[in-house]
């Protein structure tokens, strides 16, 4: 499973993953990113820049009312213009359980105004032998998600 820590040392070109999960007053908070360690990564970075639009393209098309499957197509069609597969998980709804159902095509969920979900697409080679999922917690509004953390979308090398 590729969240599990390994034995070996991390060296440089490495990837590594990180999921940052809290609550506070009951209620859940995720951020879900990846870094390159010691010196760029072209592989991450193509997975990074896939990731990054397949949310993008994700969160313009929620608008109050959305169907989850409509927002699951975006992210599928989104990921095979990048040469990526799709694939679970792609996110989950959150609210006093860190999981309240998945963002998944067969949720019956609409995006109106209260909703929770953490959106972190998981964007994997054709083979499913590489992925990278990245992602964080937004909110719906009446003018659509607006994120819960404040940070960027930078890939990170350290």
């Amino acid at each position: 499973m590729p969240w599990c820590p390994g034995r070996r040392t991390i060296e440089k070109g490495d990837c590594v993953h990180l999921e940052m999960t809290n609550a506070y007053g009951g209620y859940w908070n995720q951020l879900v990113r990846i870094i390159a360690v010691g010196a760029d990564n072209p592989a991450l970075t193509r997975f990074h820049e896939a990731a990054v639009m397949v949310t993008q393209r994700a969160l313009a098309s929620m608008k109050v009312g959305t169907k989850t499957a409509d927002v699951v197509a975006t992210m599928a069609k989104t990921s095979k213009e990048c040469g990526f597969v799709l694939t679970a998980p792609l996110g989950h709804f959150v609210g006093l359980d860190l999981i309240e159902g998945r963002v998944a095509a067969e949720s019956d969920v609409i995006f109106n105004p209260g909703i929770a979900a953490i959106i972190h697409p998981r964007v994997a080679d054709s083979k499913g032998v590489n992925m990278l999922l990245w992602g964080q917690t937004y909110f719906m509004t009446e003018k659509g998600p607006v994120s819960m953390n404040r940070t960027d979308d930078l890939l990170h090398t350290v």
